[in-house]
């Protein structure tokens, strides 16, 4: 219950506007955590707008490499994609994918 708690609260902050920084300041969380809360939200059906983290020429271009190899794992994924792309842009974006 209490991370569950702990992940509604950084949505709270996240939908309040809060950058990730910030949302790691107030919260004394690591950024990983931080995104893990995020994706988790998203799988459990949470919309929230990803533009503020990921740009959406990049969503498309994640969207398009899923289609193609799948969203179960991540590397495929990352190994089709210009190195700019980082895992949690992935992991946010191959969220929603499962979702739908």
């Amino acid at each position: 219950l209490k991370r569950r708690q702990s992940a509604e609260e950084t949505v709270k902050f996240y939908r309040e506007g809060h950058s990730i920084d910030q949302i790691m300041h107030m919260r004394q969380l690591a950024r990983s955590t931080i995104f893990a809360h995020l994706t988790e939200a998203i799988q459990n059906g949470e919309d929230l707008d990803l533009t503020l983290l990921v740009a959406p020429d990049k969503q498309i271009a994640i969207r398009a490499i899923i289609a193609e190899v799948g969203s179960e794992r991540l590397m495929p994924i990352k190994e089709k994609l210009p190195e700019h792309f980082t895992y949690e842009e992935i992991r946010l974006v191959a969220a929603y994918y499962r979702r739908s």
